[in-house]
């Protein structure tokens, strides 16, 4: 469920997600590495879609994704 959350997330933003390599290293992994699936799930299911793509969005912000 969090990959699926993880790949919804990263369309919003404009990811292509069926480009595996490209998603994986310049999307999926920097996220994983600072936002774990407990903390997205979390976001998800206290807060719906929007929490999850505005925490992605913070990363974006400090220039790691």
């Amino acid at each position: 469920m969090a990959e699926v959350l993880l790949r919804t997330v990263a369309r919003q933003l404009g990811y292509d997600t069926p480009d595996q390599a490209a998603y994986n290293n310049k999307f999926r992994n920097v996220v994983v590495a600072y936002i774990g699936p407990e903390r997205r799930m979390s976001l998800y299911g206290r807060q719906g879609l929007d929490a999850a793509v505005k925490e992605v969005k913070k990363l974006k912000i400090r220039r790691l994704s």
